[in-house]
Formats: structure tokens, sequence, C-alpha cells
């Protein structure tokens, strides 16, 4: 995959396994499904899947708005 031999030897760094089973652990606490997922501070549930940049526009334009 071209990386190189130090970035490989890095993979079973402690610190990012931590980080990484973290994150897991709160995507599954959100019930996300799918990745990539994308989450919004003060809403509780993530827009998953690659969407349409106009997609994300109009979720952060009506969280702005106040609508959601």
């Amino acid at each position: 995959v071209g990386l190189s031999d130090a970035a490989f030897a890095r993979a079973g760094d402690r610190a990012i396994l931590s980080t990484v089973l973290a994150q897991h652990d709160d995507a599954v606490r959100r019930e996300v499904t799918g990745v990539p997922a994308v989450a919004m501070a003060g809403i509780d549930v993530p827009m998953v899947g690659a969407l349409p940049y106009a997609t994300y526009r109009r979720w952060v334009e009506r969280r702005l708005g106040g609508e959601i």
C-alpha cells in the first residue's frame, strides 16, 4: 500500500489502538451502521453514508437556522 517501514511499525502503537477503539465504541453507542458517518454537536443522530455535498450543506444550514 505504499507505507514506509516506519509508518507500518506504528500499526502496533498502543496510543493509536486506544484512540481507534474509543472511536469505535462511540460509534456503536450512537448506533452508527456505516462508514463514513458524520456527527454534529447537539444532534443525536449522525448522517451515515457518502452523501452529496449539497446534503451536508442543507444539514448545516438547517442546524444554524434552528430547524434541527
